[in-house]
């Protein structure tokens, strides 16, 4: 499974939304209306997912699924 479907995976799965209606382009906070609580389980999820650690500092930085697919892709990348 590619990046992209893994993270969309985690995302889907902890907002109980089914991943065909995860966009690119959807913002946490204003399409999913998440504040910092929902963020940081869906930011477990991802950890969890890939057995690596998000820096809380890179996690201020990601306001779309796209930032967070580009954003594990680095980490895995960088192993």
């Amino acid at each position: 499974m590619k990046v992209k479907e893994r993270v969309i995976k985690v995302v889907s799965d902890k907002l109980d939304l089914p991943a065909s209606v995860i966009k690119m382009n959807d913002d946490f906070t204003n399409d999913f209306e998440l504040d910092s609580l929902d963020m940081a389980e869906i930011m477990l999820g991802i950890e969890e997912e890939f057995k690596v650690k998000v820096e809380d500092m890179d996690v201020s930085t990601i306001k779309t699924v796209e930032d967070l697919v580009k954003k594990m892709e680095n980490i895995v990348k960088e192993g």
